[in-house]
């Protein structure tokens, strides 16, 4: 008997993957790590992974209401733009990838969020367009990044980066176990990274298969370092930088504070 299974695409894999990752328990302790970094609900804050809509929603409903949001993924910005338009919170999404951000936005911003391990994604997420190898290259890539971050700061903003606490050395492969329902049903999903600390690429399979669904992909992501960031960071013009490495979420922050103006606030 033929499967009618209708067949999803990476856009739509990713947002059940992500949906099944971002559990109440992990959104709740991302979002207390974040505000503990930003502190201040008044800042202006430009969230520049918005794809699935965390951290920006969970940030919005907690008082943080002067955000902004942007993705790289045309689709997923549209998607997300409905979905806020559908709970009435009124954040503006836009797409873009970050090697073009600042030219895009003409604002300012006194915060700039790149969170739940994205920045690595920079170059992978899209099958077309520049993948770089070995260290020399992939710096340079991400400094792009990083500069584009830079001038989109007010002068006394920063940058928060999350990199997922497993981007070290010493991982070579990592899994992910998840679970998942749709309308009560069970969805089977496999998580599957393997790095290449040379190459500096990780290659990230992600399968998910329901009972009138299924559907894969494959992304790949450069391997670097929160040490490294850093670095590259300072690089870019930020005058000081912090890395944070909070208890709850799967990430560590990088914070670089473009002055230095208000480092005795991020400790």
């Amino acid at each position: 008997m033929a499967s009618h299974k209708k067949i999803l695409d990476a856009t739509e894999v990713w947002h059940i993957a992500a949906d099944a990752m971002h559990s109440s328990e992990y959104r709740a302790n991302y979002r207390d790590a974040l505000e503990f970094v930003i502190r201040d609900k008044k800042l202006s804050v430009l969230d520049t992974a918005c794809g699935s809509g965390f951290p920006s929603t969970d940030l919005y409903k907690d008082g943080f209401t002067n955000l902004e949001a942007s993705d790289a993924d045309k689709k997923s910005a549209e998607i997300l733009q409905s979905l806020f338009s559908n709970l009435k919170i009124s954040i503006p999404v836009s797409a873009g990838t970050w090697q073009e951000l600042a030219e895009k936005i003409d604002k300012k911003f006194d915060v700039v969020i790149n969170c739940d391990n994205s920045l690595v994604y920079m170059d992978g997420w899209f099958e077309t367009g520049t993948f770089a190898e070995g260290s020399e290259d992939v710096f340079q890539r991400v400094s792009i990044v990083l500069k584009n971050f830079y001038d989109l700061l007010k002068q006394d903003g920063f940058v928060v980066i999350g990199l997922g606490k497993h981007y070290h050395p010493g991982t070579l492969e990592y899994r992910l176990p998840l679970q998942y329902s749709a309308d009560g049903k069970g969805v089977g999903i496999e998580w599957f990274g393997s790095m290449d600390w040379e190459k500096r690429e990780n290659r990230w399979t992600v399968k998910v298969k329901g009972e009138d669904f299924e559907g894969e992909f494959l992304k790949r992501s450069y391997t670097i370092t929160k040490e490294e960031i850093a670095e590259l960071l300072k690089k870019a013009g930020f005058a000081k930088v912090h890395i944070i490495e909070p208890d709850g979420p799967k990430d560590n922050f990088i914070v670089g504070l473009k002055s230095g103006i208000v480092g005795s606030k991020i400790n």
